[in-house]
């Protein structure tokens, strides 16, 4: 049975296709959303918890200093990266980064950006993906 296709014409949809999910999986040639992103509420962070949220993306996580965002995507080449039980990690070419968005292996050699985070009377956490600040930047709760 002939689908109508012929070797070239295969290898160039297959082409495109693996070239659309590389794009889709490193964050396309935008890179991340920006704007105010809701990150739960305040009660959903005990110390030494980290979650990344896809929409942004980006990470909230909690230390002894209070809580804190920063990017989920990759200084290298845009990926998004994961949260390990020790730190962070991008399966696209291995680098490996603390729970704090430092550098702790290579290729990537610039630590991720972290976020303006907000805490509303609620309780409800705001992140902003355009308002970077230091890495050392906590909200106490």
């Amino acid at each position: 049975m002939s689908w109508g296709v012929d070797r070239r014409d295969f290898l160039k949809i297959s082409g495109s296709a693996v070239a659309a999910l590389a794009l889709a999986r490193c964050g396309g040639a935008d890179g991340p959303a920006i704007g105010q992103f809701a990150g739960g509420v305040v009660s959903d962070y005990d110390v030494g918890t980290i979650t990344r949220f896809s929409d942004g993306p980006f990470f909230v996580a909690r230390d002894e200093g209070g809580l804190y965002a920063m990017s989920a995507v990759c200084t290298h080449q845009g990926c998004t990266v994961d949260a390990e039980t020790t730190g962070l990690s991008c399966a696209c070419h291995g680098s490996t980064f603390d729970l704090d968005g430092g550098v702790t292996g290579g290729p990537a050699t610039e630590r991720l950006e972290h976020y303006e985070l907000t805490i509303d009377d609620v309780d409800a956490i705001t992140v902003d993906t355009g308002a970077p600040v230091s890495a050392a930047t906590r909200v106490s709760v």
